[in-house]
């Protein structure tokens, strides 16, 4: 494969992947910080179990779509690195950095991410129940 490819061509290929990985984690972050922000900022959206559940539950859709979309997309982020490096290996120049981090380390993180939002929710909406409690 690398003696068909340019340089560039190889460069381009790896990073038109990239870009494409990176936007996917965009959409992540941001119905992330959407989901935070709404259930922090809105005490009716936390206000009983019911919500917060329809709330997961919906961000746990997303997020599973998301992820495999995430997960085919940087699968193919290291065949591309890959590509690029036996291509830069062949015209002489040794690129290690585009070694992109592995699919394991990548679905740790983001499931370790939508663990963490997942409990935020559940407690922030725990907390506001026991506070209504005290009110009353």
């Amino acid at each position: 494969m690398a003696e068909f490819l340019s340089l560039k061509d190889a460069f381009d290929l790896y990073q038109t992947q990239y870009s494409q990985v990176d936007k996917l984690w965009s959409y992540f972050g941001t119905v992330t910080l959407a989901v935070l922000g709404f259930s922090i900022g809105s005490d009716k959206a936390t206000k009983s179990i019911k919500e917060a559940a329809i709330i997961i539950v919906g961000y746990l859709m997303f997020c599973v779509g998301n992820f495999k979309a995430l997960l085919l997309g940087q699968k193919q982020l290291i065949d591309f690195a890959h590509i690029a490096m036996e291509v830069a290996k062949a015209k002489g120049i040794i690129v290690e950095s585009l070694e992109p981090l592995s699919t394991s380390a990548v679905s740790q993180f983001y499931w370790c991410v939508v663990a963490a939002v997942c409990v935020g929710i559940a407690f922030i909406t725990w907390r506001r129940q026991v506070e209504r409690q005290r009110q009353t």
